[in-house]
């Protein structure tokens, strides 16, 4: 067995904390940590996230538009 284990199982999200006081919690409970990445949603996708329709709307509008296409 090697010492190196790819395990996508131990990945962890952790929301509304900095970085370094999740690694300071997690050193002072004597887990080891091997990767902390500060991830963030860009600008762009914020705004596209918080203007969609929600996605009955967005259906009902594709609907209408194929209708609408149909009778021309």
């Amino acid at each position: 067995m090697s010492d190196h284990q790819d395990d996508r199982s131990a990945v962890f999200e952790v929301r509304g904390a900095e970085t370094s006081n999740i690694g300071t919690a997690l050193f002072n409970a004597s887990v080891e940590l091997h990767e902390l990445a500060d991830v963030s949603e860009s600008l762009e996708n914020s705004f596209l996230r918080m203007t969609a329709p929600p996605a009955s709307e967005h259906n009902a509008a594709q609907k209408q538009v194929l209708t609408q296409g149909e009778e021309s």
